[in-house]
Formats: structure tokens, C-alpha cells, sequence
């Protein structure tokens, strides 16, 4: 029996800290892995602990394995998903994620930073990394 399972992985949790809060939030993901079917959604869970207004701030979904077409390569892209400056940032994020991807601009409010992925593909597999920051921390 062929297995068409692609399995998407998000890392044991991470910490994070903040330059005005250094240390006292941190990031909470799957242990496990996250397996889908191809043509499936699926959603990384990952949220902000604790409770962290995200709307204000970036956050980064990226894919160091990723296999960049060499048209965004050239233009610096380099993210499944990429939110700052309260929206969507399409410009900077990879051509195949842009249509599949997105947050929940109501979780934002409440340090929820999953990532759904639409129609899943094979391509998707392997393991994805978040950040997430404050603008000002970018700007400075």
C-alpha cells in the first residue's frame, strides 16, 4: 500500500522573549508531529504564553529545507508566511505559500500565531520555524 502521508513537523517548544519583557513569554507548539494527507489543511498550532496581543507585531513562518524558484530567490524572498505591520507582507513571502497560507487575525489579539496551511503538498513536509517580535525592536 502506497502511504501518501506527508508529514509537516513544528519543533518542541521554543522560547521567546521580548526586549521590553526579557525572558517572560514564551512560545507554545506541537511536540508532535503534524501529519496530513496531500490536499489537506492543516493548521501549526502555536500561540504566545502568556497571553500576547500580537496584531502590532511580526511574525515569520519560514523553512530553512525550502526549495526557493529562482524568480523569488532573486527578489529576497524567503517566507511561507510573513505578518508585520498589521498585515500580510505578500512581497516577501514565497510565491507557492501565498494563496495557502494565513493566521487568525482574531487569535493575533490573543497570542495565537498558527499557521494554516491549505492544500497540502508534498513539498510541504519537513519542519517549520516561527518568530515572533515587536515591530519596534525591528525598527530600532
Amino acid at each position: 500500500m502506497l502511504n501518501l502521508k506527508t508529514k509537516v513537523l513544528f519543533g518542541p517548544t521554543q522560547k521567546f522573549s521580548s526586549h521590553l519583557f526579557p525572558g517572560r513569554y514564551h512560545l507554545i507548539g506541537s511536540s508532535e508531529p503534524i501529519v496530513a494527507a496531500p490536499g489537506d489543511d492543516v493548521i501549526l498550532p502555536c500561540r504566545v504564553d502568556p497571553d500576547w496581543d500580537a496584531v502590532e507585531k511580526t511574525v515569520e513562518w519560514s523553512k530553512p529545507d525550502l526549495e526557493v524558484d529562482p524568480s523569488d530567490r532573486q527578489k529576497g524572498v524567503e517566507y511561507v508566511f510573513l505578518y508585520r505591520f498589521q498585515r500580510e507582507d505578500r512581497d516577501t513571502m514565497v510565491a507557492a505559500y501565498i494563496e495557502r497560507t494565513s493566521l487568525s487575525s482574531e487569535g493575533l489579539k490573543h497570542g495565537d500565531v498558527s499557521l494554516r496551511i491549505r492544500n497540502v503538498t508534498l513539498k510541504d513536509s519537513g519542519r517549520l520555524f516561527l518568530s515572533a517580535r515587536s515591530c519596534r525592536a525591528q525598527a530600532g
